[in-house]
């Protein structure tokens, strides 16, 4: 029986996910576990950042159908997300994005994702946060900006802010397979 590549993939992120998840239980880590709608730059490297709008995903639905509802709600704000850390716990982090179910996007604000060719990919994922020693910061939570994506035909005026301290420290990052129209 031969495995594929990608099953392969699936498979040792999963074992690695595992013992990542009995690791910090051993150690009484507050693991929290996020899902979200994440956009990020359609580059073939570990972006710098991401953007990531947390939200039930419905698994009954189309990657696009919970995208379209997720970023039409208006009251959402997304969270400019340092994604770089996250390589070294997840080795194979860069294939996992490149391989990851996504839908194309645009935006006419590159400064924010440090992408000077506009280009995006959005889908579903899980980011885990580390909120085990949050401690009282003084720094306070930046202000929102604007954020304009265009996605699947449709234009979006988003909110996004940068990540506060008070979410934790970003540890883990696995995609949502759903299907896709």
């Amino acid at each position: 029986m031969r495995i594929s590549v990608k099953l392969w993939r699936i498979l040792l992120l999963m074992s690695f996910s595992n013992s990542f998840f009995e690791l910090a239980s051993a150690q009484n880590r507050k693991l929290e576990r996020i899902q979200c709608i994440v956009v990020f730059p359609n580059i073939n490297e570990i972006p710098q950042d991401i953007i990531f709008f947390p939200t039930s995903i419905d698994s009954t639905k189309s990657l696009e159908e919970n995208i379209q509802v997720r970023l039409g709600e208006s009251e959402k704000i997304g969270f400019i997300l340092y994604f770089q850390s996250i390589r070294w716990l997840e080795p194979n982090l860069e294939n996992m994005l490149n391989e990851m179910d996504c839908v194309g996007g645009e935006t006419p604000m590159p400064y924010l994702m440090n992408n000077p060719e506009f280009r995006l990919k959005v889908g579903a994922g899980i980011v885990t946060m580390d909120t085990t020693v949050l401690s009282e910061s003084t720094q306070k939570d930046s202000l929102p900006r604007n954020f304009d994506i265009k996605v699947l035909n449709t234009k979006y005026h988003l909110k996004v802010m940068d990540t506060p301290m008070s979410m934790g420290i970003p540890k883990l990052f696995e995609p949502i397979s759903l299907k896709t129209k």
